[in-house]
């Protein structure tokens, strides 16, 4: 509102409203009420309310031995009986409070104030992110474990393992392996996670206090308060490669292996199974999102590749394309085809990132794209 009225002097008003999404109304309302402001009307009391003798009568008859420890309803009860009435239970009531003589008698639980986390990573090796994601197995009621150790700031998966069951133990030798395979050193490193059983045990803490890393969790019953694990999670199973169903543990291992290659492979096997559903056939199926199974590969393919050719066809602005060069997506014929409709495509290579360019380098990823822009779109003198 304060930035409405702002920029009303110098664009006017229904523009500024239009641009920050502001009611106008509201900004009429808001002027003329500053220009003729209304006095604020003092609330009479009224014309049955206590006056402040009857008030104290109230309050010593309340303070009386004999109704020292009753409550207001068990007083007004006894006066009608003695052919008393003095006010209501209700007056007892504001009575009592406007002496501050009335208090919350039962026991109330009480609820700490979390502070929502935020943590920063500059370098790689200063925050990791980790948890443990639920798949299910070859039968129903059958679960494999994943559990991942992300780095914040590159998205490197730091460690990694499958297992048959979520343990505080697994979980601790995990740590303690990741972080001896990375050189982490006391006071280095930050760890979050989520107030899952495995995350907030004592094995767990005391590794942690005795490598000398610090550890924050996720505000209770806040889910995105561990944003990275959980969209990493996701990322990894909605890969169109990955299989929806597996067979064993093993497969699982496998799969998730072959997300990237160049990350080292876990000798352990503890879990992919949150999306994956047992068929007739006793396999594991991944579970896909409906939306894109009603369509079969070859039109959603069809689909896209028309919507490439329409680009190149219309193109009349600069296009750019940024590509990591640890993709396993976007191939180097996939670049030629997609230049051969689009002739004046610019190309920009990123390295150590794969797919998710902006996850995996978003350094890199901006630089790029501010070179792009800053030669296409160049900046006016005094703009």
């Amino acid at each position: 509102m304060e930035a409405a009225e702002q920029y009303s002097s110098s664009v006017g008003t229904q523009p500024a409203c239009l641009i920050l999404g502001v009611s106008r109304a509201s900004v009429y309302r808001r002027r003329q009420a500053r220009a003729n402001p209304q006095p604020i009307k003092q609330r009479l009391p009224g014309g049955r309310a206590l006056n402040r003798e009857q008030q104290q009568e109230v309050l010593e008859m309340l303070h009386a031995e004999r109704f020292r420890d009753q409550a207001p309803a068990s007083i007004y009860a006894t006066l009608l009986d003695e052919g008393t009435y003095l006010c209501s239970i209700r007056s007892m009531y504001r009575i009592l409070e406007r002496h501050e003589e009335v208090r919350e008698r039962r026991n109330q639980l009480s609820h700490p104030q979390h502070s929502k986390p935020e943590l920063l990573a500059t370098g790689p090796n200063e925050l990791w992110s980790w948890d443990i994601t639920k798949l299910k197995g070859p039968v129903k009621w059958t679960y494999f474990y994943l559990y991942v150790i992300l780095d914040v700031f590159s998205r490197y998966v730091v460690g990694w393992m499958v297992a048959h069951r979520e343990s505080a133990a697994l979980a601790k030798k995990l740590i303690a392996t990741s972080c001896t395979n990375q050189n982490i050193i006391e006071g280095q490193l930050t760890v979050h996670a989520d107030r899952g059983t495995s995350m907030t045990s004592k094995p767990v803490a005391l590794l942690l206090s005795d490598l000398g890393i610090n550890k924050t969790h996720s505000r209770p019953h806040t889910s995105n308060d561990n944003p990275y694990s959980e969209s990493q999670f996701k990322t990894l199973k909605y890969r169109p490669e990955f299989p929806k169903r597996f067979g064993s543990i093993e497969d699982a291992v496998d799969a998730v292996a072959a997300y990237n290659p160049t990350r080292a492979r876990s000798g352990a096997s503890a879990g992919l199974m949150r999306n994956l559903r047992r068929r007739s056939d006793g396999r594991l199926y991944w579970h896909w999102d409906p939306r894109i199974m009603e369509l079969k590969p070859e039109t959603h393919h069809a689909e896209v590749q028309g919507a490439a050719r329409e680009v190149g066809r219309r193109a009349v602005v600069p296009i750019m394309l940024v590509r990591g060069l640890a993709s396993d997506v976007v191939s180097d014929a996939g670049v030629l085809k997609f230049k051969a409709l689009v002739p004046s495509l610019e190309v920009s290579d990123v390295r150590q990132a794969g797919h998710m360019v902006a996850g995996d380098n978003n350094d890199s990823f901006v630089s790029a794209i501010m070179d792009f822009l800053k030669r296409c779109l160049p900046l006016e003198s005094g703009s």
